[in-house]
């Protein structure tokens, strides 16, 4: 039987390029400037694509794995500044998710007990609160389960449990 040995020779990376008017230089310098450190990691990866570096290359320097490199090379390409940007402060997380309607209602359904008798728990309260913002009902929302967590489904005997935790592991 013939062996056949295959060697890597670098050659088969992913390329991509940054798709900009600004040279290495330029970015190199924007890189330098940004206070904000999400930017600011954004701007040497792309320096660094720039200089000829590989994603693998760059993700090794900055820490970051070659695909998220890839991502944000390709937010820099299809969006320019915008898509480099730290979105994160553009969230509001100040506004509640359920509406002042929906809290009452939740209030109000609070007030009795839960359907199968017990105290209202983390479990029993679930599909409460999925139907409260209009969730359709994912692996953590269903009811049947005692638990949530892996370990506890995985030492679950019900094998509707077990089939449940499978779900979840794969989501």
């Amino acid at each position: 039987m013939k062996s056949v040995q295959i060697v890597y020779n670098g050659a088969m990376a992913k390329r991509v390029q940054v798709q900009t008017e600004l040279t290495a230089e330029e970015l190199h310098e924007r890189y330098r400037q940004t206070q904000d450190a999400v930017e600011r990691t954004h701007w040497h990866i792309l320096w660094q694509i720039k200089e000829g570096k590989s994603p693998r290359q760059v993700a090794e320097l900055i820490g970051y794995t070659a695909r998220w490199v890839r991502t944000i090379v390709q937010r820099w390409n299809a969006q320019g500044e915008a898509g480099i940007r730290d979105h994160r402060r553009e969230i509001d997380v100040s506004r509640p998710l359920l509406s002042r309607e929906q809290q009452s209602e939740l209030a109000e359904v609070l007030k009795n007990p839960p359907a199968d008798g017990g105290l209202w728990s983390g479990p029993s309260r679930r599909p409460v609160d999925a139907r409260a913002i209009g969730a359709s009902g994912g692996p953590a929302t269903r009811v049947g389960c005692p638990a949530t967590s892996r370990l506890q489904h995985a030492g679950s005997s019900s094998p509707a449990c077990q089939s449940r935790s499978r779900q979840a592991r794969r989501v």
